[in-house]
């Protein structure tokens, strides 16, 4: 009998506490919403007037909210590299300088993501790599 009320007790124990719902951010998917966390969330873009999240195992959501909107609702790791991107700067694996100034960024994510980083942003990539 004790050993049941241990399993009943433990079930009803949250999964996620109201103080840990602040590292995921939620997205809709059908008729469910699915909880992701903010470090396995590689990069924000926004293509064809939708805003797609792309985790770390290279799965797409499309999200419900602007590029700006998010960018200010997201943590500090996350950067603007582009007008139509945002990525998570603890999830680059490697920058590669392009012979036309700009970076490419390799993206730690299974699917070997590569995102590209505009002129215009490319200061916040030499700050962040130090050259």
């Amino acid at each position: 009998m004790e050993q049941r009320e241990g399993q009943i007790k433990n079930q009803q124990e949250p999964l996620i506490t109201e103080e840990k719902i602040k590292e995921y951010y939620p997205v809709k998917e059908g008729n469910k919403i699915t909880l992701i966390r903010f470090d396995e969330i590689v990069d924000l873009s926004a293509g064809n007037n939708f805003v797609f999240l792309t985790d770390v195992t290279g799965k797409e959501y499309v999200v419900d909210s602007t590029l700006a909107d998010l960018e200010q609702k997201f943590p500090e790791e996350f950067i603007r590299i582009h007008k139509s991107t945002v990525v998570n700067k603890n999830l680059i694996h490697e920058v590669k300088k392009l012979g036309n100034g700009r970076f490419d960024l390799v993206m730690k994510c299974e699917k070997g993501r590569v995102v590209s980083c505009s002129k215009s942003y490319n200061e916040k990539i030499r700050d962040l790599i130090d050259f």
